[in-house]
């Protein structure tokens, strides 16, 4: 309601409306004034049940007609839980568009909240982007989520809005799975382009008469022949006789190397340690080239270090713990 001239408020002002500045009626060009208090409350949706229920949501909408204008409605999605909370004085004239701004600093999230709505109960009252916070009582809970309705629920398409919540579902580690997924892919395809094994006839001759020398080479045909009618071959003997870097050459000499698509003939070492220096050791005897090199016929496998050409390596030298993963990997 308008004064009567300037004496319409008793003072000497120009005061153009008949309430006071601090009042919280509207202003004379209708918008709102005083100030209201809040407070901010995040709201965390269940997301994976979201998705669950989104298809049976669309067919429910379709047989409905939805207003663009907030209406209070029945949100069987209204089972949240609370994060970051603040208690906040805005203006009544500040638009819902503002708040959900306001909000990122105040809660400090990571991006502005695309939507914010009043819960009463299970019912949810949606405010618009464009609405001020005139209809708000002092001490309201305004919750701000980054979950928008469904498109079916909406009547129209996802906003953009939603676009980003479905990209924030994206699980930190996808990239590294991926790799892991495209690394095991490349060792299968290795595995089943095998190539054979390139030595050095000079260097493996040389190596012959010393590798005679060991206590070992006396029992190879019966180490053979036990490993041929047995499941299981317990081979004893002190150290240095042998045992580690003879049986296995002796196991793939007695196969035959012209057949590659046997398995790869694995040795275990308690210390990586141990693993690295015979595999390159066993290397240096065949005459090949060094573990990992290409056309080398000897590997190892060891934390944070791997050394294997997997088209031409038939043994392979790992510790016990990298063996117990390759049993759970499934190789």
């Amino acid at each position: 309601t308008r004064g009567d001239g300037a004496g319409g408020g008793g003072g000497g002002g120009t005061a153009t409306n008949g309430a006071p500045p601090s009042s919280s009626g509207p202003s004379a060009e209708g918008r709102p004034t005083g100030n209201v208090r809040l407070e901010l409350a995040e709201a965390i949706f269940d997301e994976k049940k979201k998705k669950k229920d989104k298809k049976s949501s669309k067919d429910k909408s379709k047989d409905k007609k939805k207003s663009k204008k907030s209406s209070c409605k029945e949100d069987s999605e209204s089972q949240f839980r609370i994060g970051a909370k603040r208690v906040v004085v805005v203006s009544r004239s500040t638009t819902v568009k503002d708040l959900l701004r306001q909000s990122k600093s105040k809660l400090k999230l990571k991006k502005v909240p695309a939507r914010a709505f009043v819960a009463r109960g299970r019912a949810v009252l949606d405010l618009e982007e464009g609405d001020d916070l005139s209809g708000l009582d002092d001490g309201s809970v305004v919750h701000v989520t980054f979950s928008v309705p469904d498109a079916g629920d909406a009547g129209g398409e996802p906003s953009d809005g939603e676009e980003e919540e479905e990209g924030d579902d994206v699980d930190p580690l996808d990239a590294v799975k991926a790799a892991y997924r495209n690394r095991q892919r490349r060792d299968a395809g290795a595995r089943g382009r095998r190539t054979p094994e390139t030595f050095d006839a000079g260097r493996r001759e040389a190596f012959a008469a010393t590798r005679r020398r060991l206590p070992v080479h006396a029992l190879r045909e019966d180490i053979l022949r036990s490993v041929a009618e047995n499941a299981v071959t317990v081979l004893s003997g002190t150290t240095g006789s042998g045992k580690s870097t003879q049986t296995p050459q002796f196991i793939l000499e007695a196969d035959g190397e012209a057949d590659r698509r046997r398995p790869y003939i694995v040795v275990t070492q308690p210390r990586r340690v141990a693993a690295v220096s015979l595999a390159r050791r066993v290397a240096e005897e065949r005459g090949c080239p060094a573990p990992g090199k290409s056309g080398s016929g000897v590997g190892y496998i060891v934390r944070g270090d791997r050394r294997a050409d997997l088209r031409s390596c038939r043994i392979i030298f790992v510790t016990i713990g990298v063996l117990l993963r390759m049993l759970v990997n499934d190789g």
